[in-house]
C-alpha cells in the first residue's frame, strides 16, 4: 500500500515564541514566520485478517503493515522587521529523512455485491525519521549551524472507499 500526507507546519506558535522571547530586547521588532509544510510518503506491506460479521455482507478487516517512509521536514522563514533597521532573519532549510514505519488498523467492510464493496477504516501510522545536516543561516546566510534532529510522527488516519474485485 502506498501511503502520503502533507502537514501544516504551526508557525504561528513560532511567531508568538519570538514575541514573547524578544519583548524586552527588542520590542518595537514585529516577527514574520512563514514556513512550508511537513510531508511523508511510503510503502508499506502486511498481513491483513477479515472476520465475517453478518454473512457474506459486512466483515470486520483488521491489518497490521510495515514498510518504509520518506520524510522532509518544513523549511521555516523568520524575519524580525523594526522600521528604520536592517530586517533579522533566520532561516532553516528543509531536509529530508529516510525511515521505517509501522501501520495498524482496523475498520469495517460492506460486500455491497459479489465483485464491490465500500471500506470504512482508521489506521495508526507511527515513525521516528532521523534529519541530518539541518542548515540554520542568519542575516547574512551565513550557515550559523548544522543540526540533527530524531522527529516522531504519528497519525490517526480515517479513510472510506469503493473497491472492486477484478477477476
Amino acid at each position: 500500500m502506498l501511503n502520503g500526507s502533507v502537514n501544516r507546519y504551526d508557525y504561528i506558535k513560532v511567531q508568538e515564541w519570538f514575541t514573547e522571547q524578544f519583548a524586552q530586547a527588542l520590542p518595537d521588532t514585529r516577527w514574520v514566520v512563514e514556513s512550508k509544510s511537513w510531508g511523508t510518503g511510503g510503502l508499506i506491506a502486511g498481513p491483513t485478517a477479515s472476520l465475517p460479521l453478518v454473512t457474506n455482507k459486512l466483515f470486520l478487516e483488521g491489518r497490521v503493515l510495515g514498510g518504509f517512509l520518506y520524510a522532509y521536514s518544513p523549511a521555516v522563514y523568520v524575519t524580525g522587521k523594526e522600521t528604520g533597521e536592517e530586517d533579522k532573519e533566520l532561516n532553516i532549510e528543509q531536509s529530508t529523512a529516510l525511515s521505517w514505519m509501522l501501520d495498524a488498523g482496523a475498520g469495517f467492510r460492506y460486500q455491497r455485491t459479489r465483485k464491490q464493496y465500500f471500506l470504512l477504516m482508521a489506521d495508526y501510522v507511527y515513525a521516528e525519521p532521523y534529519f541530518r545536516d539541518v542548515q540554520t543561516t542568519g542575516t547574512n546566510f551565513e550557515v550559523l549551524r548544522e543540526d540533527a534532529f530524531r522527529q516522531q510522527i504519528t497519525t490517526i488516519n480515517i479513510s472510506i472507499g469503493i473497491g472492486y474485485i477484478v477477476n
